[in-house]
């Protein structure tokens, strides 16, 4: 075996050790929003990275074939879970919800499909044994192939845009994060267009796509990016008595506390139009109209149901002030009433005696 191709067999065993320990560490830290697609990412790599140094190993052999659509179907896992990394990172949570999900695994689900059978050869039209091939075979690839190739280079597109866009848009303390990963997603698919397109010998792809995954570890964890001030406002704004919930600028719920999953009830609502979570709340819905957002903080007292609330609801505004949505601040005030009823109450009995003495 020549000595490149033992090297690159070292450096592909040390790198998927280095990822499974940052997907275990992303698992175990995972307060960020961008943690599980992180996950996803690091160990699609390490399954990728893996396969083709098991397929260097057993070189030309029909198992070498095996680990070669092994690595077809990680990669699989590493383009969806980049593009649900940017929609966390540039603070799209919004859209990680099971609609997103669904729709990113109709194109895997027909790619296995293809890997496993090979219908009428639109996985692979030949398999030629090849030297310099690290799995010592070559294929000589069918339209399915080439299809799946343009649908991750046009998804990996518009993750590195809307990670441009963000960058663009950040505060300067942030752009080097999103810089960073943008050069670092780039550069994979550089290496994957070159490699597919020439006749080189080792695929740089899957160590550049591994690369991709440090650097989003290192700006996840390593980085200002989780600093203290955020956290502490999660964590004050989940331990409110109040409920807190944030609309966006299209209507829908994309953020709540505790208390508002106690107030809404306890459906999954995240992600969905607020105005069909409030029909319950016809009092609140009159005053507070989520599909209207305004540039001014509004207050008022709300009776449903037998319960006072007093409501806040102020406008939210991104880095650049525009305005994006609005936050309602819901404090049940339903004691209190009944204390003051109670106190006009007794004043009155006073009165009455009074007038009687």
């Amino acid at each position: 075996m020549p000595s490149v191709l033992v090297a690159f067999l070292v450096v592909l065993s040390a790198t998927t050790v280095v990822l499974v320990t940052l997907a275990s560490y992303a698992w175990i830290n995972d307060d960020a929003p961008a943690a599980r697609p992180l996950v996803v990412v690091l160990l699609g790599q390490a399954v990728w990275c893996g396969a083709i140094f098991a397929s260097g190993l057993v070189r030309g052999t029909w198992l070498a074939q095996l680990m070669w659509h092994v690595r077809s179907v990680s990669v699989l896992f590493v383009v969806a879970g980049l593009f649900c990394f940017s929609l966390a990172f540039t603070g799209r949570t919004e859209y990680l919800n099971r609609r997103t999900y669904a729709l990113l695994s109709v194109e895997p689900i027909f790619r296995i499909g293809i890997i496993v059978t090979n219908y009428r050869n639109l996985n692979y039209s030949a398999v030629y044994q090849s030297e310099a091939a690290i799995a010592g075979v070559g294929f000589e690839w069918g339209a399915g192939f080439w299809a799946h190739a343009t649908y991750s280079y046009l998804l990996l597109g518009v993750a590195m845009l809307l990670v441009l866009w963000s960058a663009l848009g950040a505060k300067v303390r942030y752009r080097k994060h999103a810089y960073a990963i943008l050069i670092s997603a780039t550069l994979p698919v550089v290496g994957s267009i070159v490699y597919t397109l020439t006749e080189m010998a080792l695929d740089p792809t899957p160590l550049a796509f591994s690369a991709t995954g440090v650097v989003g570890w290192w700006a996840l964890f390593h980085s200002d990016m989780l600093e203290l001030e955020p956290i502490a406002d999660r964590e004050v704004v989940s331990s409110l008595n109040s409920a807190v919930f944030v609309v966006d600028a299209d209507g829908r719920l994309v953020k709540r506390n505790e208390a508002a999953v106690e107030l809404l009830g306890e459906q999954d609502t995240v992600g969905v139009d607020a105005e069909s979570v409030l029909s319950e709340w016809p009092a609140f819905y009159e005053k507070f109209r989520p599909d209207v957002i305004t540039e001014q903080e509004r207050s008022a007292e709300v009776q449903q149901g037998g319960r006072y609330f007093d409501v806040l609801v102020s406008p939210l505004y991104d880095d650049r002030d525009r305005l994006v949505g609005q936050v309602y601040l819901v404090h049940e005030i339903t004691e209190q009433k009944t204390r003051e009823r109670e106190l006009e109450r007794r004043n009155r009995q006073l009165d009455q005696f009074a007038s009687v003495v």
